[in-house]
C-alpha cells in the first residue's frame, strides 16, 4: 500500500473560539522559573499552552479539534502525570501529561480515543500552533517514514526553539486499524506545525476500542541557534534528550558469528553470488544478477569485510585473498584510475539509465578508492592502484570545484546528470568522502598536498546544513574525515562540520517500531535510510554505519558531544537486533518480494535483502544484495572479542575498546563505549557449544573500586550482564565462582 499524504485543514477553519487563546483556563500542570505549562479548554479541544518568561509561545492541541467538546472536562493529578478526560462527537478522549526528562523541560502528551461506534476520520489541523510570532524557521521535518520530528525556531518577539517528536511506536494500532502509514505526516508551515494524521473516507476507527491517536514529546527552550553549527549541535542535543525519554523496544540476542560463517560459505560456494570473469571470481551485486559487469564497489567492499573477518578469526581466508587480488583489474589505463565497472566487459540488457562504462556515479569512484587505501598497507597491488588513481581523482575534484554531480563522463569530465531532482543539488557529501581519501593518501605517502586537498574539500561543505546528505554512508565517511582533520589541525571548523554531518545522519533515521502489517515480523526501530528520500532501509548502508559509528566513538574521544555518545552507541545496539531480519530465512515467505527488481531472492542464502519497508509493503523489492553481505562479518568483528585462555568470547552490543587479556592471571579488561545514562548487554559465551555456562565474574570500576555485577545464565548457556555505557569492565574466569543468580553461583566445572 502506498503511503498516504496527511489530510489537514487550517486551524482558522474551526473558528476563533476553537483556537488556543480562547476558552477556559484549566490550570497549570507544571511551573518553573523560566517556563510554565497550563491547559486551556477551547470549544473543540484542550490546548497545552507553553509560556517562556511569562509570554505564551506555543500551544499543543490535545484532541481532534474538529468536533465540539461534549460535557465537562475532568482532571486527575498524580505524582508522575496529570490526566484529562473529555467527550466529543467522535467518542471519549483521554490525555496523559507527564514530564519524563531529567530537567523537566520535555513534556509528553499521550492522547487516546475510544469511539462509541465506528467513525470516519476526516481532515484534522496540525497539532502544534505557534503563538504571537508571525515568522520562524523550520530547520528540518519528517520525510517519508523517518522519525516524526519538527525542529524549528523563531527570534521574534521571544527567541525560542521547539523540538517536536511524534512517537509513532505508540500509534501502530491506529495505523493497523485504518490501514494507513505515518509517512510524511509530521511537518507543516509556520505557524501551524506538528502532526496531521492520515484521514479520509476510507480511514475508519473501530468502535469500542481505545486507540492512541497522538503521543507527542515536546521540548521548547529559550534562544535560537544562530549558525549552521549551532543548528546541528542543538538538534543532536534535543534529539538525545528526547531519545532518553522514549519508551524504547527491547532487543534480542542473535548469533552473529554463526551467521558470518554461513555468509562466508555462501559467498565462497554459491554460483548465485559470484561469477568467473577472465579466470577470476567476482561478486555479483545481487543474488542471481549477472546482467552487469563486475563492479569495483561490490568487489572492494567485500574484499575489505572478508579481510577484517579473517584477521578477527586469526586465519587465512581464501575468499578474502581472491577478492583482494582483483583490485588492480578495475584500473582503466586510459582513464588513469580505478573505475566502477571492470574494463572491457559487456553489459546485458539494462533498464537503468547511465549503466555504461563512461558514466560515473560520483560516490562510487571515491568509495572504491577508499577501500583500496584500506587494503594498501598489506597489499602492494592495491597500493599501486590507489596511488596511480590519485592524480585523476584530484583533477575531477577541481573540475567540479568540490561539488560533484550525480553522474559525470569519465573521459571528458562533462556533467551527465547534475542533480537528483531539480533544485536538490548533486552529491554534495562526496566532498567528505573525497577528503577521507586524501587523508588516507596523506597517511600512506606523507605528502602535505593531500592534507591541504582534504581541507579544501571539507570547506566546501559549509552552509549546506540539513541539505548536505545524499548517500548516508557517504555522510558517515564525511563525518569521519572532518573529525580526523580536526584532530590534525585543531581548526574548530572541522569539528563543527563533523557534527553537521552527524545531524544529517540522524535526520534520516527511523526511530519508531512499526508493528502493523508485515512489519510485525521484523524490527524497524533505529534504522538508517540509505538516501535522503529513500522509502526503505538497506543492509549495505547499515553495515557501513555500524562500522563507522564504532570507529567514530573511539576516534572522537573526549571531543565527542555527550548526545552523540548516547545516539551512536544506541544505534549499534538496535542494529544488532534489527539487522537479523534482513535475512530472508528469518521472515515468512509472504513478507518478501516475489519478483525483485534485480536478480532473485534465495531464502537459503545468508545474504541480506535490500529494502525493508513499513508493514504495508513487501521487503526486498530491490533484491538480495551481495554487496551488503558483509553485514554479519562487520557485526561479528565489531562486537565479539575472543578472550585468549578462557575458552570464551566476550560479546557486547555497545562497542568494546582497549581490550587487554592476561591469560596468566585469568583477567581481561576493556572500556565500553556509550553513555552511563543507557545500559547495554554483555555476554561471556563458551566457544564450545556443549560446555556448561562459564565460571566468570564481571565487575565495573568506580574510581579504584571494582564493583561486582550480578548476572544470569541465558537459555543459550551464556553468562549475561547488564552494564552502563562508558564504564571500564573487568572479567575474571576460572575457579569455583561463576555467575550469581538469586544468590546461587552457576558455571562450576563440568562434573
Amino acid at each position: 500500500m502506498a503511503a498516504d499524504a496527511p489530510s489537514e485543514v487550517p486551524l482558522a477553519a474551526y473558528g476563533a473560539e476553537a483556537l488556543p487563546h480562547a476558552g477556559t483556563d484549566l490550570g497549570v500542570v507544571r511551573a518553573a522559573a523560566d517556563a510554565s505549562f497550563s491547559v486551556r479548554q477551547a470549544r473543540t479541544s484542550l490546548w497545552l499552552v507553553v509560556s517562556l518568561d511569562g509570554r505564551e509561545v506555543a500551544a499543543l492541541r490535545l484532541g481532534d479539534g474538529a468536533h465540539d467538546i461534549d460535557g465537562s472536562v475532568t482532571r486527575a493529578d498524580a505524582s508522575d502525570e496529570t490526566v484529562f478526560e473529555f467527550g466529543s462527537q467522535l467518542g471519549a478522549f483521554r490525555t496523559k501529561i507527564a514530564f519524563p526528562g531529567e530537567g523537566g523541560r520535555t513534556i509528553r502528551c499521550t492522547t487516546s480515543l475510544l469511539p462509541l461506534n465506528d467513525v470516519v476520520l476526516r481532515a484534522w489541523a496540525r497539532d502544534l500552533h505557534v503563538l504571537g510570532s508571525a515568522d520562524g524557521r523550520i530547520h528540518t521535518a519528517q520525510r517519508g517514514l523517518r522519525s516524526g520530528i519538527v525542529y524549528a525556531s523563531t527570534s521574534h518577539p521571544t527567541p525560542w526553539t521547539a523540538f517536536y517528536f511524534q512517537n509513532f511506536s505508540s500509534l501502530t494500532d491506529y495505523f493497523a486499524a485504518t490501514k494507513k502509514s505515518p509517512s510524511g505526516t509530521v511537518g507543516g508551515r509556520w505557524p501551524e506545525l506538528g502532526y496531521a494524521p492520515p484521514c479520509g473516507e476510507d480511514c475508519v476507527l473501530p468502535g469500542s476500542r481505545e486507540l492512541v491517536v497522538s503521543d507527542v514529546f515536546l521540548t521548547i527552550t529559550a534562544g535560537v541557534p544562530e549558525t549552521p553549527a549551532d543548528v546541528a549541535a542543538r538538534y543532536l542535543d534535543l534529539l538525545a534528550e528526547t531519545y532518553l525519554c522514549l519508551p524504547r523496544p527491547s532487543v534480542a540476542y542473535h548469533d552473529w558469528p554463526t551467521r558470518a560463517q554461513q555468509t562466508l560459505r555462501d559467498l565462497s560456494l554459491s554460483p548465485a553470488c559470484t561469477f568467473i570473469r577472465r579466470g577470476r571470481p567476482y561478486a555479483m551485486p545481487y543474488v542471481g544478477d549477472a546482467t552487469k559487469p563486475p563492479e569495483s564497489m561490490v568487489q572492494l567492499t567485500l574484499a575489505v569485510n572478508t579481510a577484517e573477518y579473517a584477521r578477527w578469526r586469526g586465519e587465512t581466508n581464501e575468499l578474502a585473498r581472491a577478492l583482494a587480488e582483483t583490485v588492480g583489474t578495475f584500473f582503466d589505463e586510459e582513464v588513469g584510475s580505478l573505475v566502477r565497472w571492470l574494463p572491457g566487459e559487456h553489459f546485458g540488457a539494462q533498464r537503468e539509465q547511465n549503466m555504461n562504462h563512461d558514466d560515473m556515479d560520483s560516490w562510487y569512484l571515491h568509495h572504491a578508492l577508499f577501500n583500496a587505501s584500506r587494503l594498501a598497507p598489506d597489499d602492494p597491488k592495491a597500493r599501486d592502484a590507489f596511488v596511480r588513481s590519485l592524480p585523476f581523482v584530484m583533477r575531477v575534484a577541481r573540475r567540479f570545484k568540490y561539488r560533484w554531480p550525480i553522474f559525470f563522463n569519465l573521459r571528458t569530465l562533462d556533467v551527465v546528470r547534475a542533480e537528483s531532482e531539480p533544485g536538490k543539488g548533486g552529491e554534495r557529501d562526496v566532498a567528505g568522502l573525497y577528503a577521507l581519501v586524501m587523508l588516507r593518501a596523506h597517511d600512506l605517502l606523507g605528502e602535505a598536498q593531500y592534507l591541504e586537498e582534504a581541507e579544501r574539500a571539507l570547506t566546501s561543505l559549509q552552509g549546506l546544513g540539513f541539505s548536505l546528505g545524499y548517500q548516508m554512508n557517504t555522510v558517515g565517511f564525511a563525518a569521519e574525515a572532518a573529525m580526523r582533520t580536526w584532530k590534525r589541525t585543531k581548526n574548530p571548523l572541522y569539528l563543527e562540520l563533523s557534527e553537521i554531518c552527524m545531524a544529517n545522519l540522524w535526520d534520516n533515521t527511523w526511530l519508531w517500531q512499526c508493528e502493523y502489517g508485515a512489519a510485525r515480523h521484523y524490527r524497524t526501530f533505529g534504522g538508517l535510510f540509505p538516501l535522503r528520500d529513500a522509502p526503505y532501509v538497506a543492509a549495505y548502508e547499515e553495515l557501513e554505519a555500524q562500522a563507522k559509528f564504532h570507529d567514530y566513538l573511539d576516534l572522537a574521544g573526549e571531543d565527542l558531544r555527550p548526545s552523540l555518545r548516547v545516539l551512536l552507541a544506541e544505534y549499534q545496539r538496535y542494529s544488532l537486533d534489527r539487522g537479523w531480519y534482513y535475512y530472508p530465512d528469518t521472515l515468512p515467505a509472504d513478507v518478501t518480494a516475489e519478483k525483485p527488481r534485480n536478480g532473485t531472492i534465495e531464502r537459503a542464502l545468508a545474504i541480506p535483502l535490500e529494502g525493508m519497508q513499513d508493514g504495508w509493503e513487501r521487503s526486498g523489492q530491490v533484491g538480495q544484495e551481495v554487496y551488503g553481505a558483509g553485514l554479519a562479518l562487520v557485526y561479528a568483528t565489531r562486537h565479539y572479542v575472543p578472550i585468549a585462555g578462557s575458552g570464551c568470547t566476550a560479546f557486547s552490543d555497545y562497542p568494546m575498546y582497549d581490550v587487554r587479556v592476561d591469560a596468566g592471571t585469568r583477567r581481561a579488561s576493556w572500556r565500553l563505549g556509550g553513555d552511563p545514562r543507557c545500559t547495554c548487554a554483555v555476554r561471556i559465551i563458551p566457544n564450545d557449544v556443549d560446555a556448561p555456562p562459564p565460571a566468570v565474574s564481571l565487575a565495573v570500576h568506580a574510581g579504584r573500586v571494582a564493583v561486582p555485577l550480578p548476572g544470569e545464565v541465558t537459555v543459550e548457556g551464556h553468562a549475561a550482564f547488564t552494564v552502563r555505557g562508558g564504564q571500564s569492565v573487568e572479567l575474571t574466569w576460572g575457579g569455583a565462582k561463576g555467575v550469581e543468580i538469586g544468590g546461587v553461583r552457576r558455571g562450576a566445572a563440568r562434573t
